[in-house]
Parts: C-alpha cells; sequence; structure tokens
C-alpha cells in the first residue's frame, strides 16, 4: 500500500492552504501532523488526516517540512513560502 501528502507546494505569503492524506487502502491509524519551522507558518486547523496551514504574514520566505506520522508511516512533504506577487 503506498500513501501521500496531498497538496499545494507553495503557499503565498498569509494565506491559507490544505494538506491530505491520500492512501491506496484505507487509514485506521490516523496520522498526526507537525511542521519544522513555526517562523515560516502553522497549523491553524487538524481533522482526521487532513490539515490546514497558515504561511506567516511577516514577509518571511523559504522552505519547511510538513511531517505525517502514525504506528506505520512516515510521510513528508516540502512546502515554500513564496511572495503574494
Amino acid at each position: 500500500a503506498y500513501a501521500y501528502i496531498f497538496g499545494a507546494d507553495n503557499i503565498k505569503l498569509a494565506r491559507y492552504s490544505t494538506y491530505k492524506i491520500i492512501s491506496s487502502k484505507e487509514i485506521t491509524d490516523a496520522f498526526s501532523f507537525s511542521i519544522d519551522s513555526a517562523d515560516l507558518a502553522s497549523i491553524v486547523e487538524e481533522k482526521e488526516n487532513e490539515i490546514v496551514i497558515k504561511a506567516n504574514d511577516r514577509n518571511k520566505l523559504g522552505s519547511f517540512t510538513l511531517r505525517a506520522k502514525n504506528k506505520d508511516k512516515e510521510l513528508t512533504k516540502t512546502i515554500s513560502i513564496v511572495p503574494l506577487w
């Protein structure tokens, strides 16, 4: 079985983006999510196997890693914070 994090590779400053786990089989053990940079973004909503991330509104650009983990798997996705224009 395979699984991955589905969602945008970039988020514009101060905007929101949704990420969810896509799996080839039913997910029985819920994933927990984390990001490795509190400066660049924050998790503002978390549902079962789905989250909403908000990019910072302080003009900080760069990339961070979104990590989703359960007892069977650990998934990662690199997300970049980009300018509004």
